[in-house]
């Protein structure tokens, strides 16, 4: 931006002065602009951190702070724009973008395996209940500090699917708040759907990277030997509008539950397929914050 800048001014100014004077105001450029540069870029650092800070006191977790962190640098270094100044508009243009790059990952499926409406590639299509045990979790009583205090078990609300990736928990209950309520162990490597929620959060999905139980507005999917946790993970999120829609003509409320989501039809491609796409879906992703 800088460099463009400079450019710029010279070429407005190269009719009215000579070569050294040209030398001269090349370097004043330099020095003034490179100085702004440097205080902008300490600002936008400072804002990022205060930010961050905030969300650390409200409770929020070391994964879901570096979430944050890794969403706002990517937008704030795509729109080249001193934080302060960048506008709605910038923002929209932003997130217009970031939704194409996640259509590259819904055109790569339906090259490989076609659309599930037409099948025009002939693969196996299954209801998520035929190849998954589903089940929901529960929430101990707020009311009994012994079902918290100490506790050692990760437990995931239904906010929590929004780290797409799910290393660790804001809350842990005890081994009696377990005990005293219906909420169950979810393996690792199972991708979970949020039943309801605030905002977006309704149907949008995440794979748990380490053992942990839920709430009841979640719903776990252990899928059998035949379908990647992985693979149904990027097949769902791809389909997120059609979930929302889906679960608004069921109930009439909007609401989600376990049958809906049992009767959700997958394409079922072999194993080895399934890898493949799940190899490029994962770059894609990589792609949205390191590219």
């Amino acid at each position: 931006m800088t460099n463009e800048l400079i450019n710029k001014i010279k070429q407005k100014m190269q009719a009215y002065l000579g070569e050294e004077q040209m030398r001269q105001l090349h370097e004043v450029l330099c020095d003034c602009l490179s100085s702004s540069e440097e205080k902008s870029e300490s600002k936008t650092v400072d804002l990022i951190q205060l930010f961050l800070a905030a969300k650390r006191v409200e409770g929020c977790s070391n994964k879901t702070v570096h979430y944050y962190e890794s969403t706002i640098r990517n937008a704030v270094e795509k729109i080249d724009k001193d934080v302060v100044k960048i506008t709605t508009d910038d923002l929209r243009m932003f997130l217009d973008g970031y939704q194409e790059e996640n259509n590259i990952s819904k055109s790569q499926f339906i090259e490989m395996f076609g659309d599930i409406e037409n099948n025009q590639k002939g693969y196996p299509i299954k209801q998520i209940n035929e190849f998954s045990d589903l089940f929901a979790g529960a929430t101990p009583s707020t009311k009994v500090s012994a079902y918290w205090k100490n506790g050692t078990i990760p437990w995931m609300s239904s906010g929590e699917v929004h780290m797409g990736r799910v290393t660790s928990t804001e809350k842990k209950i005890s081994q009696l708040g377990y005990d005293k309520c219906s909420t169950k162990m979810v393996p690792l490597h199972t991708v979970v759907i949020a039943l309801a929620g605030q905002g977006k959060t309704r149907g949008t999905v995440a794979v748990t990277e380490i053992e942990l139980c839920t709430n009841q507005s979640l719903c776990a999917m252990v899928t059998d030997e035949t379908v990647l946790s992985d693979y149904l993970y990027h097949n769902l999120r791809n389909r997120y509008e059609e979930i929302r829609n889906m679960c608004a003509i069921a109930d009439g409320r909007g609401g989600l539950n376990l049958k809906i989501v049992g009767s959700i039809k997958v394409i079922v491609p072999s194993i080895e397929e399934q890898q493949q796409f799940v190899a490029f879906a994962e770059q894609s992703d990589k792609s949205k914050f390191y590219g």
